[in-house]
């Protein structure tokens, strides 16, 4: 139909057509760039190519045909060279460039943007910066185009601060735009400033496109709040893009890491259509909750669907093997891996040394790494201590402790409720693990510095916060401690509540006295 509207003269009804599509695929934009280039509108040409690029559609053979009729009809050879060395070939532009400014041409706006997206993927913020000086200099600096690139320069490079400077300026920033802003905030570690910059995008009645969306819920996965997740999710089912599989690829890996492997399975169930990656996605959720039977179910079905597994696929299921003692299935999968012609990388050699180390094989460990096939890597458990800090959600909201925090309004309330646990707790006969505590520290202030670790204040802060009966859900930054991990048993039992710990290598989700990961993390 596009190209129909356009082999009529109807270019304008075929651009409008092109617009709603959902999922647009090289196909896609060589039918919009071929129809503006039958009617001469060059610029235009440029423009959807710039466009495609942004997007991540890489050109075939027969986007450039258009394409370098564009640059000739602008008698523009050296934007021409540009564009031909923009396929994937950063340097080559960025060397065709510095031969540009060493003759009398001058860049115009179009060859800027080009060369802009060259330092963009090669990470070079100090020639960035040159360019934009010139960008200045040329008079350009609020053209739009180059606005976006600019945006997304400073963005990709970490200066949020900046980019959002170029964002603030546009009256009506389009959807590229909000792309390049989303994406910065994620990249660098802002994700709630992300989530909040898409509302706002929302709210405007700026349509997102696939990317947009996509970028939005990692950001949820980044952030953990499962009400944040449950919002994106219901945005998404009454949006056009809930049949989206990469996007429900995302909104699987999102519930996972926000604590609901069960929404996660919801959403996998009701994808009528599963590549290998949504598949994958679906068992490495398995994995980060322990649950490695059901990594291994989910395995086999996909198998049975026909679908080929990939070198991730194997990654998520040798992590779920790992985290639930299943050496003999951890090591069956690894030896099948041959039979799809996958060739182990270091995660998955790294997964099998720790299966066997877990369950104490370190001598079959070692001989492993001996016969390894490639150099074995630093696969970092990573020897540096960052300060423990727990997070708990509430009313939407994330508040983090640290050990021993009374930073909190309510902290006499918490603390309070933190003795009333520790009064419990002695009552049924639990024994606190002091082999780990400093030894400089008498019997008594073992049990007070246990206490006060920022696992159990957020605890006590989610039962004087949160309705009863209600999931708490805390993620903690570093591994659960032993201590820590047997107490919040007891307590799941002693408050009747299911408490869901993320810490930094799995879920363990607590209920009645027990936890998923059977005291094996």
């Amino acid at each position: 139909m596009v190209n129909g509207s356009s082999n009529v003269g109807q270019i304008g009804y075929a651009r409008k057509l092109f617009d709603e599509f959902r999922f647009l695929d090289v196909f896609l934009w060589n039918a919009i760039i071929r129809s503006y280039s039958r009617g001469d509108m060059f610029k235009d040409v440029i423009e959807m190519y710039r466009s495609m690029r942004w997007a991540r559609v890489n050109p075939d053979c027969f986007t450039f045909p258009s394409v370098l009729k564009a640059c000739t009809e602008f008698l523009d050879f050296q934007l021409t060279r540009i564009v031909h060395g923009q396929n994937g070939k950063a340097i080559k532009a960025l060397q065709m460039f510095n031969q540009m400014r060493n003759t009398d041409v001058k860049p115009d706006g179009i060859a800027l943007v080009s060369i802009l997206k060259a330092y963009i993927d090669a990470d070079d913020l100090e020639q960035g910066r040159s360019l934009h000086g010139c960008v200045i200099k040329m008079g350009l600096e609020h053209e739009p185009n180059l606005l976006i690139s600019l945006t997304a320069l400073y963005a990709k490079c970490g200066q949020v601060t900046v980019a959002r400077s170029f964002f603030d300026q546009m009256e009506a920033p389009n959807v590229n735009m909000w792309n390049a802003m989303i994406s910065g905030y994620t990249k660098n570690g802002h994700a709630e400033e992300a989530a909040n910059l898409f509302r706002d995008m929302i709210l405007r009645n700026i349509r997102p496109d696939s990317v947009t969306v996509r970028s939005t819920v990692i950001v949820c996965a980044q952030v953990g709040s499962l009400e944040l997740a449950q919002w994106m999710d219901d945005y998404v089912r009454k949006s056009k893009y809930g049949s989206d599989i990469y996007v429900n690829t995302t909104l699987i890996d999102m519930y996972a890491k926000c604590g609901s492997v069960e929404s996660a399975r919801r959403v996998f169930d009701h994808t009528s259509h599963k590549d290998v990656v949504l598949w994958s996605a679906m068992i490495m959720g398995f994995g980060l909750h322990g649950q490695g039977w059901e990594a291994i179910k989910i395995y086999n079905a996909m198998k049975q669907a026909r679908v080929c597994p990939n070198d991730v696929t194997f990654i998520g299921l040798l992590s779920a093997c790992n985290h639930t003692g299943l050496v003999k299935e951890g090591w069956e999968l690894f030896n099948c891996m041959k039979d799809f012609g996958i060739e182990p990388r270091n995660e998955h050699y790294s997964s099998v040394v720790d299966l066997l180390g877990r369950v104490g094989y370190l001598d079959r460990a070692y001989a492993f790494i001996l016969k390894m096939l490639i150099e074995p890597g630093v696969c970092e458990k990573g020897l540096s201590k960052d300060l423990g800090y727990s997070l708990i959600e509430i009313n939407g909201k994330l508040q983090a402790f640290h050990i021993g925090d009374k930073t909190h309004p309510r902290a006499e309330e918490i603390f309070d409720e933190l003795q009333r646990l520790e009064r419990r707790l002695k009552e049924v006969g639990f024994i606190p693990h002091t082999d780990y505590v400093l030894h400089d520290l008498n019997y008594e202030e073992m049990e007070e510095n246990l206490s006060i670790h920022s696992e159990r204040i957020a605890i006590a802060c989610g039962l004087i916060c949160i309705a009863l009966g209600t999931t708490l859900r805390i993620t903690k930054n570093l591994r659960a401690y032993i201590n820590c991990h047997s107490a919040i048993k007891l307590i799941s039992k002693l408050v009747a509540r299911e408490i869901i710990v993320m810490d930094a290598n799995r879920f363990h989700h607590f209920r009645d006295g027990c936890c998923s990961c059977g005291d094996y993390w």
